[in-house]
């Protein structure tokens, strides 16, 4: 059990520590006192602690939000009526994280990608902290990839053939695993329509 000296004293240690990180990246220091005149900018540093190959490398700079910094509120409302009940869960969170994945590009470090299920709406809601230019940010985030099947060509002519089945002939997507090698495989499961198009450029290959 504490002391109450060591209760001030953990106090005063956690009160100096908050201080410290709060503090800006580069704070002026002015002191004018009679014929003493300091002019000096103190440069608060990071945490890092380097032992061998453990080390550990904290910045303590502030993420200011969209409510300090301002930003991008952006809200899209996805259209799962054609998906089963029991896969729009994990139809809902494969968007989220190519919606995530988009947003990197503007090479934010603290962006906000979630879903949203309220009132049979589901939404994916991005805030984009420091982004101000939202039509940029729409036409990048909310563009719809388009998924299409071309057959190869032999190594003489190598080509690519566009055929008439696209990712709207797919009923769902999935990842597995090979079970002799154990590396990943891309599950496909077409609709009746989307088979009977494989089925077709599988016979004329």
């Amino acid at each position: 059990m504490l002391t109450p000296f060591r209760k001030i004293l953990l106090i005063l240690v956690l009160t100096t520590l908050a201080g410290y990180i709060s503090l800006p990246k580069e704070t002026p220091v002015g002191v004018h006192f009679k014929n003493i005149n300091v002019e000096n900018t103190f440069r608060r540093q990071d945490l890092v602690i380097s032992r061998g190959r453990f080390q550990i490398e904290k910045k303590f700079d502030l993420i200011l939000g969209l409510d300090l910094s301002g930003g991008s509120h952006l809200v899209f409302e996805a259209d799962t009526n054609s998906i089963d009940i029991s896969k729009r869960k994990t139809a809902l969170e494969s968007l989220r994280d190519i919606m995530e994945k988009r947003v990197n590009l503007f090479g934010i470090s603290e962006p906000n990608v979630q879903t949203s299920s309220f009132e049979g709406k589901d939404r994916i809601i991005i805030e984009l902290p420091g982004v101000n230019d939202t039509k940029q940010a729409i036409e990048l985030i909310g563009k719809t990839a388009k998924l299409a099947f071309v057959e190869l060509g032999d190594e003489e002519k190598p080509s690519l053939t566009p055929t008439n089945l696209t990712g709207a002939d797919l009923k769902s997507a999935s990842v597995t695993f090979d079970g002799s090698s154990g590396k990943p495989v891309v599950s496909l499961e077409f609709t009746p329509e989307g088979g009977d198009k494989f089925a077709e450029i599988r016979v004329e290959t």
